[in-house]
């Protein structure tokens, strides 16, 4: 009787393997947490995309005829909230999608309170939203809120002449108060 295996009949089974000896290469485990954690940095990035672009000066045309869109800027007080003034905030454009974006931390008192983030031109909030990578998404008085796939930080948006006008809540703020830090944004922004 030979002891050499058929290369035509079936694998050798994994039996004959001593205790404590592993297959060669990644278990599906460590596979499937690789794709969890890759999808997880991927969401984080754009997430942090959407919140940070403020380095370098951007313009879009738009080629609405009808009312102007307000300018791209983000005041230093609207209300109670304030940001300090010599921070940056310039608008970046992506050069592919043609979407300009800025943010800025506002504080309420002396505590930052929430991120602004400006992104246009935008027409579907709740797909801003979902390109935001936020979860749990739900309508909300005129607006969306979700909650932060990465940092899990509750977030709501309006969209206001073609530009979405998110706020982050930094201070575990409901989504009402979120949302209402949003529209007074937007309204306010907008004239």
């Amino acid at each position: 009787m030979s002891t050499s295996h058929d290369p035509d009949g079936p694998a050798p089974s994994n039996a004959s393997r001593e205790p404590g000896q592993s297959r060669s290469g990644p278990s599906v485990r460590t596979i499937v947490i690789g794709v969890l954690l890759t999808l997880l940095l991927i969401a984080g990035a754009v997430l942090t995309a959407v919140l940070v672009n403020k380095s370098s000066p951007g313009t879009f045309v738009t080629a609405s005829a009808s009312k102007p869109q307000f300018p791209m800027e983000l005041p230093a007080k609207i209300g109670s909230y304030s940001r300090d003034p010599n921070a940056g905030t310039t608008p970046e454009t992506n050069p592919t999608s043609g979407i300009s974006t800025m943010s800025a931390t506002y504080s309420k008192g002396s505590q930052p309170a929430v991120v602004v983030v400006l992104s246009r031109p935008e027409k579907d909030a709740q797909q801003f939203m979902t390109e935001a990578a936020m979860g749990a998404v739900t309508a909300q008085d005129g607006g969306y809120c979700g909650t932060s796939s990465d940092n899990n930080l509750d977030a709501c948006v309006v969209i206001s002449e073609q530009t979405a006008v998110m706020a982050v809540g930094l201070l575990g703020q409901s989504r009402a108060d979120l949302m209402a830090v949003a529209q007074q944004f937007g309204s306010e922004l907008a004239g």
